[in-house]
């Protein structure tokens, strides 16, 4: 059962040249460093400075972490810090250990077939993630009617729920 969702993840996942896997073993925290922001390995902190990565990558912000894979290069870039690398693969995050979260968002159903509801106070915004890690859409406005993911096939998904207080990772499964 295991291969087969590998196998899946690795097909559903190409692109380019450049392919993920199903596992990224990396964890990495987006940090500043001089103009740029750039990801530091959290266990070495070493200083990455990738020349190439999966399109997913730009949308992290500095504080965010997230799971990678790399390999060494040598390349040219605006950012002269860091060891350079090109990014081979990039998962987010299912959770955060985040002590200031006093309220946790409730999203429910976990298993649905249309309609997600996130109930919270003072959600700023949303995000919607495939198990690859492509942001599919944002959300600003939360109807008490839910959210209606009627566009999307069966599958794992991933809201990234934002509050002044951090930031949630909530899993849901489309059948």
């Amino acid at each position: 059962m295991k291969l087969c969702a590998a196998v899946f993840l690795f097909i559903q996942c190409s692109f380019a040249s450049i392919t993920l896997h199903a596992q990224c073993s990396i964890y990495i925290q987006m940090q500043p460093h001089v103009e740029c922001v750039l990801p530091v390995v959290v266990n070495t902190l070493e200083v990455l400075n990738p020349c190439a990565s999966p399109p997913e990558f730009y949308s992290l912000e500095s504080g965010d972490y997230a799971y990678i894979e790399y390999r060494d290069t040598s390349c040219n870039s605006i950012c002269l810090a860091g060891h350079s690398v090109v990014i081979t693969c990039i998962q987010f995050p299912v959770g955060f250990d985040n002590a200031k979260m006093d309220e946790p968002i409730k999203v429910f159903p976990t298993v649905f077939q249309s309609v997600v509801h996130l109930e919270g106070k003072n959600i700023i915004k949303a995000e919607l993630y495939n198990n690859c890690g492509t942001r599919l859409k944002s959300f600003t406005v939360f109807p008490q009617t839910g959210i209606r993911l009627l566009e999307y096939g069966p599958g794992t998904y991933y809201f990234k729920i934002f509050t002044p207080n951090g930031v949630q990772v909530s899993r849901v499964i489309k059948f």
